[in-house]
Parts: structure tokens; sequence; C-alpha cells
């Protein structure tokens, strides 16, 4: 399996921030939580769940998170009974290994259901996710991950998933998108401050998943207005903060102005292959 790098990209200097908070949290013992670190917190996870919908009685629900962070979405997931298996996959090894303590907060029977691997998605093989999931994968989550990704990663993922799901499988993900015409200013931050090398606009979000399997019904939904809602007021909430690091709100400034001046956007993409 992939060997990813341990320590936090330096183009993405804010998860420093994030498994700093975390650390802190599991050592004071704050309590159980799942640390949904992605836009509207469990927001978007109701609607994931609405769109994946029931299976049939008595089938096994093997579900897959890209991307899955410190596993906050797993756990959530992992609690309804029609849930098998629930498998994340994060490429930084600390942020695993603190979801690991995470998860080993939840409740047996919850915790039992999860799986949470340290891999680089973009590398692996079908082997090496069905080994991982046990079965093909009924229903995909990415959450806010597809950002940090090239334009070649994203057709291996694609590809990659038209392997694993099975024939009536389900993919939801919320992202950015391209909407406007960003300053070369706007793209070196996006690539050096966010991690995002490779921002794609709705045309070419549509082209890259359909030519994994042209068959695949995708739908496309704007949810730039949320996006651009939830950024401003996360900065305005850091501003009230006295030891907030310079870094982490310098990066909340960065994506508030970036959606609101309408050059990124926020993309709801929902993909049925049947």
């Amino acid at each position: 399996m992939s060997n990813p790098e341990t320590a936090v990209p330096e183009c993405m200097p804010v998860y420093s921030h994030r498994i700093a908070r975390v650390t802190s949290s599991l050592e004071n013992e704050s309590g159980d939580s799942a640390f949904h670190m992605h836009y509207d917190g469990e927001a978007p996870l109701r609607v994931a769940e609405e769109f994946f919908g029931q299976r049939a009685a008595g089938e096994a629900h093997c579900l897959l998170d890209i991307g899955c962070g410190f596993g906050g979405t797993v756990q959530h997931l992992a609690k309804s009974a029609g849930v098998a298996r629930a498998v994340g996959v994060d490429v930084q090894e600390e942020v695993i290994r603190l979801a690991h303590q995470l998860l080993a907060r939840c409740e047996t029977a919850r915790a039992n259901k999860c799986v949470l691997a340290c891999a680089d998605f973009t590398t692996m093989s079908c082997e090496e996710v069905l080994d991982l999931t046990g079965r093909p994968v009924s229903s995909v989550i990415s959450l806010n991950t597809f950002i940090h990704l090239d334009e070649t990663q994203m057709v291996r993922t694609f590809r990659l998933l038209d392997q694993v799901l099975t024939a009536d499988g389900k993919i939801y993900i919320e992202d950015f998108y391209l909407r406007g015409d960003p300053a070369d200013e706007d793209r070196r931050a996006l690539a050096t401050r966010v991690g995002c090398p490779y921002l794609p606009t709705r045309g070419e979000y549509q082209r890259i998943v359909q030519a994994a399997n042209s068959g695949w019904k995708v739908g496309f939904e704007d949810i730039s207005d949320s996006y651009a809602s939830f950024a401003r007021n996360r900065l305005v909430q850091s501003l009230n903060v006295v030891d907030l690091d310079p870094v982490e709100q310098e990066f909340y400034r960065l994506m508030d102005g970036l959606l609101s001046s309408g050059v990124m956007g926020g993309a709801r993409i929902r993909v049925e292959c049947a």
C-alpha cells in the first residue's frame, strides 16, 4: 500500500493548527467530538444520508470516505443500522493516528464497523481498496478533499471508483470549483496556502467524472451562497479569538475573499452508477 508523507504538506499549513486543536482536546479529555472540520458541520452528512437512501433489506452496505480526516464522517455514518462497514482513507499519518484515538471513544458496536487507513487513494489499486472494504463499495463520500488533488489525481480517483463500486453505487461530493477568472495572485495563494494545485470549472468537473464512466448520472448543484456564508461567519468568529494563530486567521481571510468575490464556489455533486 502507499506510504504517504508523515508531515503536513507545506502548502496546507492550516492542518497543523487543526491537528494541534484535536491533540489538545484529546489530552484534556474534553469530550467525544466528531471533529467535522469540513464546511457546515453535519449538514452535508444529512444530505448524503438522504441521497444514499436505504439499501434492500439485509443487504450489506459498505461506505467509503475519501479524505476522511479525523474520522468524524465515518463515525457519523456508521451510526446507521444499514451500514455494515465504514472505511475512511486519508493521506496524513498524524491525522489518521488521531482519528484512531477519537474512534476509540465511540461505543463499541459503532467502532467495530469502522476502518481507518493512511493511504493516498489516488495511487491505490483496486485490490488494495477492496482489501480495506472487504466487499464492493455501495456509497462513497468525499468532503472538501478534491480541492487538494491535481487533474491527474482526480481522473485516477474516479477511474478507481468505477472499479470498486457496486452496480447501483452512489458518490456524494461537496467541494470547491472555479467560478470566475482568478488573478495570478489568487492562483498562487490557492497553491501555496490552500494546497489546491488545480481547481476545475463546473464543466471540467462533469467531464472528469463522466470520463471514468459515461453511463454515470451526474448531478451538479451550486452551493456557493452556503459556502460563502460559512466562510464569512468563520472569519468573523475568528476575529474574536485572542490567541488564534495568525496563519490560521489569514487562511480564513483568504477563503472568505475567494468565495465572496465569486472566484471560487461550492459544489454538491451526486453521482449515480445505475
